[in-house]
């Protein structure tokens, strides 16, 4: 699997070591509890980053992922657009 990064908006979880984030999927937007390391922030104030995931499969504008959800203490697929995904996140 290839890692990919996914933008998303986070916020503060249940426990100190997760983030609740939102994010768009394919048609509507949805969201996870995911472990605070897998989150890179790029706008702290408005609290907009990316949450890292895994890419199954891509096709020319949608692709399906992985993401570790600690919540279900699994790993949850969503399609997701291909515009929201990054390969590489700038260091601040």
């Amino acid at each position: 699997m290839n890692t990919r990064y996914l933008s998303c908006n986070y916020d503060l979880g249940a426990h100190d070591k997760e983030y609740f984030i939102k994010f768009n999927t394919t048609g509507s937007q949805n969201w996870c509890f995911v472990n605070r390391k897998d989150v890179t922030p790029t706008n702290e104030k408005d609290k907009i980053g990316y949450v890292k995931c895994w890419l199954i499969h891509q096709e020319k504008t949608n692709a399906l992922v992985q993401i570790n959800d600690t919540g279900d203490h699994r790993l949850s697929s969503f399609k997701v657009s291909t515009k929201d995904l990054v390969s590489k996140i700038k260091e601040k």
